[in-house]
């Protein structure tokens, strides 16, 4: 069915659809719920508030720019934004259930914190209020700048 959708609309980077979550063991730690979870139409906008489209999607060879290795969590997430973001890629939504999404106590979002691993994206991105005011921006730059400066300053005096 992603197959199909993806020679529909030769212009599209990926295919994604629905996902049906169901738990092996407690998953009351886990944010959703067992059942269908609608992805929802794609929206660029909507990538850049939050992941909406899972790894279970199709993509094309072509548009596909690897993945961040440095990222524990999210992976998913990058990938789409750096299509969608840096690319000017898009994407299309199959509005069908076409996989299952086994939750257990194993699994990598259970292990890792989940507001670091959104921190991590959102900067690399500069995704939010946060990022994008020019005072916090140049204060960071200007503490990196004195940080190393301190450094060298300082180092020799010792």
């Amino acid at each position: 069915m992603l197959h199909e959708a993806s020679r529909a609309r030769p212009g599209i980077d990926f295919v994604y659809c629905d996902r049906v979550n169901f738990t092996d063991g407690d998953g009351s730690w886990y944010s959703e719920p067992d059942g269908v979870r609608e992805s929802g139409p794609f929206q660029p906008d909507r990538l850049r508030k939050g992941n909406f489209v899972d790894l279970a999607s199709l993509l094309r060879a072509g548009s596909f720019p690897g993945f961040d290795e440095s990222l524990r969590r999210y992976q998913d997430w990058d990938l789409w934004l750096n299509i969608v973001v840096k690319r000017h890629g898009c994407g299309h939504y199959v509005p069908k259930p076409l996989y299952f999404y086994r939750i257990h106590g194993a699994n990598i979002s259970r292990k890792e914190s989940d507001d670091r691993a959104v921190w991590c994206v959102r900067r690399k991105y500069r995704l939010g209020f946060y990022f994008n005011l020019p005072l916090v921006r140049d204060a960071c730059r200007l503490f990196c700048v004195l940080r190393k400066l301190k450094r060298i300053v300082f180092g020799r005096c010792r």
